[in-house]
């Protein structure tokens, strides 16, 4: 699945993305969470993460 199909995901952060070899979703979760927050800030490492299998925000049953 394209990078850009991803919740949070511009059109212009594509772009970024992209140029930075990031072009699908497995690459965007192979990213380190720590360098997308630098440069793209919180939203994208929260992303990065729960692609991840890592929730931001734990579910209660």
């Amino acid at each position: 699945m394209d990078v850009g199909e991803v919740w949070g995901v511009g059109r212009r952060i594509g772009d970024k993305l992209r140029a930075m070899g990031i072009n699908s979703v497995q690459d965007l979760k192979d990213a380190s969470p720590r360098d997308m927050r630098a440069k793209f800030g919180v939203v994208m490492e929260r992303t990065c993460n729960e692609i991840g299998a890592y929730p931001a925000w734990p579910w209660k049953r």
